[in-house]
């Protein structure tokens, strides 16, 4: 069963979620927008163990430290974006 609400309520308007849920779908329709480039994309701004652990010295420290931050609003399909959100929606005020 997938919760619609919860029993909880804020005392205001969520405005971090809702523009944490903006930042997610515009990042979304970029990379997807990038039709064959997508998998350049997917390799730059995710999480590659192989990449962030590496212990190769001309790796650069930022490039290892910023899949942190960025793989967070990287998503599989439309279904894994609307479920992460709906999610976000309902708990996350």
């Amino acid at each position: 069963m997938i919760p619609l609400r919860d029993t909880t309520r804020s005392p205001g308007f969520p405005y971090v979620n809702a523009a944490l849920i903006v930042m997610n779908v515009l990042v979304f329709l970029y990379g997807y927008s990038l039709g064959g480039y997508m998998d350049l994309f997917i390799f730059r701004y995710g999480l590659i163990p192989a990449n962030v652990f590496s212990s190769a010295p001309d790796s650069d420290l930022a490039n290892r430290i910023y899949p942190f931050l960025t793989s967070m609003f990287l998503h599989g399909g439309w279904l894994h974006l609307i479920g992460n959100m709906l999610f976000l929606w309902i708990y996350g005020d």
